[in-house]
């Protein structure tokens, strides 16, 4: 079965970062044919790590420079709404740059109605950290 695919990556200088809220829904992309997710294509060593109700993250090594990465992989079965929102998160992603207190974007693409975003992978957790060093200090915050 074929699928298809659109691809895009925001970086912060791109103008689709800067797009005004609402109309990210108008935004095109390119489309393609594939015959097999470019998760699955582009990665290898894929592992689920979390599920929520915004959708699964993946752990995975990406075969070009086989270095780990996290990709998050947002339902099929979202609604106008929750895509919009879907990609406003993806844009705040984006420009955020090389901001030391943000997770690390990479990259963000749609297949076959499915929307992938490809992260920095952080390793361990906050509770994990907060119950080995202690509460941040006021002054840190």
């Amino acid at each position: 079965e074929e699928q298809r695919v659109n691809r895009f990556a925001l970086g912060a200088a791109s103008p689709i970062a800067a797009l005004p809220p609402g109309s990210a829904g108008r935004f095109r992309m390119s489309r393609r044919l594939t015959t097999t997710t470019s998760l699955h294509r582009d990665f290898f060593d894929i592992r689920e790590v979390g599920r929520g109700e915004h959708g699964t993250v993946f752990r995975c090594v990406r075969k070009m420079d086989l270095w780990p990465y996290a990709v998050k992989v947002l339902p099929r079965c979202m609604g106008a709404r929750d895509r919009e929102s879907a990609l406003q998160e993806i844009y705040a992603l984006a420009a955020q740059g090389d901001n030391p207190h943000a997770l690390r974007y990479y990259s963000a693409w749609e297949e076959d109605d499915v929307i992938y975003v490809q992260t920095e992978l952080c390793v361990g957790n906050m509770l994990q950290e907060w119950r080995e060093r202690g509460p941040l200090p006021p002054q840190a915050i």
